[in-house]
């Protein structure tokens, strides 16, 4: 009887060890998220303000027309991607809660990848933009030097949030592929996660 009580006894503590340091891994996964969203927004927003900063300096009083459109550009563009960018950055500033099931640290997961990997498709086409504005800049006969300042600006805001997105996207899948665990318990007993 002592034997049988004495087991339970060690099988409960088993379970709310196991249980605990289950917890503790989904709070570290989801920290790890979080800190490399952290780190890519402060990025975004270091870029955005820099764009504004020069573009904003670089375009008044600035006789070359051309020069003028190109920096213009930059400040705009960059404002959009310093509203993005906060946001994204005091969501990444909060901690995990405790309470987060697996289902749920990988939903937000793989939410975080495909938002990432659309982004890097959606540049392809800001830069495709960029390239068909610079190519009308040589056969319109007004506003030439707009539509040649405006694209090559788009080509290189394009290009510089391809590699960002195509970065994170990166660190977020290796973060997935080499911290998610195979069998992770869920709300409706333990499911098995493959990672490819």
């Amino acid at each position: 009887m002592l034997y049988k009580m004495y087991k339970k006894f060690i099988l409960v503590c088993f379970a709310f060890l196991s249980f605990q340091v289950v917890a503790q891994e989904q709070i570290m996964f989801e920290q790890q998220r979080l800190n490399i969203n952290k780190y890519g927004m402060s990025v975004l927003g270091s870029w955005a303000i820099i764009n504004i900063a020069s573009g904003v300096a670089l375009s008044v009083n600035n006789n070359n027309l051309y020069q003028k459109k190109f920096w213009q550009m930059n400040a705009m563009w960059n404002t959009v991607n310093l509203v993005l960018a906060a946001p994204g950055l005091f969501m990444a500033l909060k901690q995990p809660e405790q309470s987060l099931l697996w289902a749920d640290v990988i939903k937000e997961q793989n939410f975080t990848e495909k938002i990432f990997l659309f982004n890097t498709a959606l540049d392809v086409a800001y830069i495709t933009a960029g390239f068909w504005m610079y190519d009308r800049s040589k056969y319109v006969s007004q506003n030439n030097e707009r539509w040649k300042g405006w694209g090559q600006s788009i080509i290189v805001q394009g290009s510089f949030l391809f590699l960002f997105d195509a970065i994170m996207y990166g660190l977020h899948h290796q973060h997935s592929v080499k911290k998610l665990p195979l069998l992770s318990p869920s709300t409706n007993g333990i499911g098995m996660v493959l990672n490819f």
